[in-house]
């Protein structure tokens, strides 16, 4: 592979603690309209991770990452007694792509209705063999954790059909946005030294 040379500058990140403070409390507080969510937790992070690399063959790569996050863990008891969750996270590569804080709201408050339909859905009495329809986050999820080990090196499927024909799967880790989404896995060069390209 060509060598590499990308030395950027290392990145910072200046938050306003307080201001930051007071938009988790509101957050966790979106908890207390709900009488049967016994836990609200919200918390945020902020860093930038700089990344260097250098090799025998001449490739040089300082990189800076940043990352910020925010958090709530809303929690209930089940019929069984057993603690159910329902985690919202935000997360941006830039402080300033994180929604704002009447969003952020909006979506604690729908993962609060949402754990609260977990609640009062039916059981099952029977083992139940059919079809799942997986949304949201989840599907991706179970793209992630299973598509993406059937098309992994050392495995039976690898170059082989494993979609339909109409689906197409592309891979670009250069792309930072889609429309307004905040791509956090994006990266101009891989951990071996290599510039990434889509595929």
């Amino acid at each position: 592979a060509p060598t590499v040379s990308r030395v950027e500058l290392i990145g910072t990140q200046t938050v306003d603690e307080p201001y930051w403070e007071e938009r988790v409390r509101q957050l966790s507080a979106v908890g207390l309209d709900f009488p049967v969510i016994v836990r609200c937790r919200a918390g945020a992070g902020f860093a930038v991770t700089t990344r260097y690399l250098v090799n025998s063959e001449g490739t040089v790569v300082r990189e800076s990452d940043p990352l910020s996050r925010v958090n709530v863990v809303l929690e209930c008891e089940g019929p069984d007694g057993a603690s159910m969750t329902e985690t919202v996270t935000f997360s941006a590569r830039d402080l300033k792509d994180l929604p704002e804080q009447a969003e952020m709201k909006r979506q604690v408050r729908a993962g609060c209705e949402q754990l609260l339909a977990r609640l009062k859905a039916p059981t099952l009495s029977e083992e139940y063999l059919g079809p799942v329809l997986f949304v949201g986050t989840a599907a991706g999820d179970l793209f992630g954790e299973v598509l993406i080990a059937l098309m992994s090196p050392g495995t039976e499927s690898l170059h082989k059909q494993v979609l339909p024909v109409a689906i197409t799967v592309k891979d670009d880790p250069t792309l930072s946005r889609f429309g307004a989404l905040t791509l956090m896995g994006a990266c101009a060069v891989d951990d071996e030294g290599v510039e990434v390209k889509p595929i």
